[in-house]
Order: C-alpha cells, then structure tokens, then sequence
C-alpha cells in the first residue's frame, strides 16, 4: 500500500494518516496509521492543517461505456461554450482540443466521473 498527499479540504472519514501530523506549535496532533473522522478533520482544519499523507490504494476502476460517451458528449459542449469567443485563434484552437483530448483520456481510463471503484 502506498500513500498521497491530500488537502484537508478532501479528506474524508476512514481515511487512514500515512504520517504523522504535527501542528504548528510542533505538537503531534495525530499519528501515523490513525483513521480520520469528521472531528478530528475539522480539527485539522481550524489549527490550519493544509494537508495530509493518507494510505492509498489504487483500486480497479470500471468504465460504463454508455455513461462515458455521455459525460464525452457533456464536456465536449461545455469546452466548446467555453472557447466560442476564442475559437478563430489558432493557439486557441489548439488548446482547446488539448484540452478535450486529455480530458477524453481522464474520462476513458477511470478518473472521470463515469467509474466505479470495485
């Protein structure tokens, strides 16, 4: 099992500290191997904490082709909305299809929204 760095924003309850963590008076705040709750989070978050490092696992991420090409279809109408204005300039143009293609690969690799973790 590996780990990542999370914001405190994202943390989660059961989410399980890979460090410890110290707070800004060098006090240990919690330990490594500790599962978070929504206490402790808020905690973390009223003594500034930006971040963690929490035990992360990649997990097999299954595509729903049909909800794929769904959310394709959705975001392709979205970045085009958002580069009508731009879209006769050449570097525009190109970024945006940049954009699209690597938002495609997100979509159809499983860190879009059309996954679920098994």
């Amino acid at each position: 099992m590996g780990h990542k760095v999370v914001s405190v924003d994202k943390l989660k309850p059961g989410m399980v500290l890979a460090r410890e963590i110290v707070g800004p008076t060098k006090h240990l705040m919690a330990g490594k191997g500790v599962e978070l709750t929504d206490r402790m989070i808020a905690h973390l978050k009223r003594f500034s904490i930006k971040r963690a490092f929490v035990e992360w696992e990649e997990q097999t991420k299954f595509v729903d082709p049909a909800l794929a090409q769904k959310q394709l279809h959705e975001l392709e109408g979205t970045i085009d909305s958002r580069f009508r204005k731009v879209a006769h300039i050449p570097i525009m143009k190109e970024l945006k299809g940049i954009l699209f293609d690597h938002m495609k690969e997100k979509v159809l690799h499983g860190q879009g929204e059309c996954t679920e973790k098994n």
